[in-house]
């Protein structure tokens, strides 16, 4: 159960991180390509693990100690409930396209017409 604990915190962590670098790279456009590859990428995963990995795989370690300790669905929404905050379904689903548009949108905005980049004081 430990593992299935570390894997949630690895999982909130990766989450936090890919908030913060979707607001990071409007201040290092140069990063944008990356960044959004890596989101291509981690999206790629998505069909073939049914959800995302993290939490097949935090599912998967909790199974090995016990089938009743497992849940369905999103884990932000599971550990909202656990600490008593209301998160709606959809709320992880929106995070995830916020950050994809954002994506997005710097990579055009950067790579078609860097002259009008977002942060471009020259």
């Amino acid at each position: 159960m430990i593992l299935a604990y570390g894997v949630a915190i690895v999982h909130a962590i990766g989450v936090l991180l890919l908030m913060f670098f979707s607001v990071w790279v409007w201040f290092h456009p140069e990063y944008s390509g990356y960044f959004l590859i890596s989101l291509v990428l981690l999206l790629a995963t998505w069909p073939f693990f049914r959800g995302c990995p993290l939490t097949r795989l935090e599912n998967w370690c909790r199974r090995r100690v016990s089938p009743e300790v497992t849940y369905s669905g999103q884990c932000l929404v599971y550990y909202g409930h656990k600490l008593g905050v209301n998160v709606p379904r959809r709320t992880p689903l929106a995070v995830m396209a916020g950050v994809i548009l954002n994506a997005v949108v710097l990579d055009t905005v950067t790579f078609l017409a860097p002259e009008i980049g977002v942060f471009c004081y020259a």
